[in-house]
């Protein structure tokens, strides 16, 4: 019996190992198989996610295509839907589809709209890029110089929020602020103790960027004349700023004139013909560009409404100089956008008295940039606000540049597939 009761207890031993052997096959199994389905799922989600990307990167490179052709073509684009297929080490990767198309708003800048379409070879991946792309225009530039004498600079008392364009070198001292990317045709020169702030960093040797020329202003008198006012005038002239309304006024042989002029949605350009000084102050409501050969600012010159969403604008446009005048208050405000054409943008520091503060909230182009401060005289705090509404808004005819640059005022994904 005992003989026989062995046997017994070590097919009982021998079968309980197979089960639970058995048993442990089974729960690694169940454990390893949910696994095996995550990490086949995980890695059909990354191959997916890396060839909506690569499709994305198609896309903006569709967008990088149509800029350049802009760029190199002075605007000319040929209308085109067939897939531009991209290729890398001889072996194709996909392509992508660019629909461009084109509109004016109302203020005259000419829209270039792009949507471009990238499509990974083989694959049912895609992605969407739109840009909105714009000629370079004088209201991108907070400042755009042709010349920075030697003895004006910019200096810690400078505090610039918009871009900067010199066509010469750019002549700096002390800590002045540039918010915005600088450019400069020449080189930078630092005079003394210089250590300026550039925000968004700056690049040297750029292409200039030019005036309007004479003939621009035989265009202005044309659309003052047909469209808005146009004022032969011998003798100072005056001009205040009444929100909708300008009142002009000049003597000649001790003969006054006063002219009162309304301001509509669709004449808002006035063209003063004087051999002297125009001069202006005032607060404006609406749109307006003013025209003549030199220009005085006599006192501050203010939107009535400087929200984003304003509609008010103005343009003062000089054959020669603007001046701020030593009558201006200490804390001088200039809401406009400006070009000197052939001259320049300055204060008379030799007249001048010390002011507070100047805060010009607008662009500039100028032939020549002049000082505004020289430690007795001038304005030691300068405020040099960019208005981001020029990117979209503009004075009525203002002067468009004939730089073939085009500038990209948006871009955004659209879509994913």
């Amino acid at each position: 019996m005992k003989t026989d009761a062995k046997p017994m207890i070590q097919n009982n031993s021998n079968g309980s190992s197979l089960l639970i052997t058995l048993l442990i096959v089974l729960l690694v199994v169940a454990i390893i198989i949910p696994f095996l389905d995550v990490l086949v799922l995980e890695m059909s989600i990354a191959s997916n996610q890396g060839q909506r990307i690569s499709a994305f990167y198609l896309a903006d490179a569709g967008i990088g295509f149509a800029h350049y052709q802009l760029s190199t073509t002075a605007g000319t684009w040929s209308p085109a839907t067939t897939p531009y297929y991209l290729t890398y080490n001889n072996a194709t990767i996909g392509s992508y589809t660019i629909n461009l198309s084109t509109t004016y708003n109302t203020y005259g800048f000419l829209f270039y709209q792009v949507n471009s379409i990238g499509q990974v070879l083989n694959s049912l991946a895609m992605a969407s890029v739109q840009a909105v792309f714009r000629s370079d225009s004088y209201g991108d530039y907070m400042f755009l110089i042709n010349q920075l004498n030697s003895n004006t600079m910019f200096g810690s008392e400078d505090y610039v929020t918009g871009r900067v364009q010199c066509n010469s070198n750019l002549y700096y001292t002390g800590t002045p602020t540039f918010l915005r990317f600088v450019t400069v045709s020449g080189v930078l020169s630092p005079s003394g103790t210089a250590n300026p702030n550039f925000m968004e960093g700056y690049i040297t040797g750029a292409p200039q960027r030019s005036l309007p020329s004479t003939s621009s202003f035989t265009s202005l008198k044309t659309y003052a004349q047909q469209s808005g006012l146009y004022i032969a005038a011998i003798g100072q002239v005056t001009v205040s700023l009444n929100t909708t309304s300008l009142t002009i006024s000049w003597v000649t042989a001790s003969k006054s004139t006063t002219v009162n002029y309304t301001l509509t949605s669709t004449n808002g350009i006035v063209y003063i013909d004087t051999n002297t000084t125009l001069n202006i102050s005032g607060t404006l409501d609406g749109a307006l560009t003013i025209v003549s050969k030199t220009i005085g600012i006599t006192g501050n010159i203010l939107y009535k409404d400087t929200t984003a969403t304003s509609n008010d604008v103005l343009g003062l446009i000089s054959q020669t100089d603007i001046q701020v005048m030593n009558s201006v208050p200490n804390d001088f405000y200039c809401d406009c956008q400006m070009i000197a054409s052939s001259g320049q943008f300055w204060y008379n520091l030799t007249s001048g008295s010390l002011k507070h503060s100047l805060n010009v909230y607008g662009a500039i182009a100028v032939s020549v940039m002049s000082a505004f401060t020289n430690g007795s005289k001038g304005f030691p705090t300068q405020n040099w606000l960019y208005d981001d509404r020029l990117k979209f808004l503009q004075p009525p005819y203002y002067l468009k540049t004939d730089n073939r640059v085009y500038d990209t005022i948006y871009w955004g994904n659209a879509y994913f597939i």
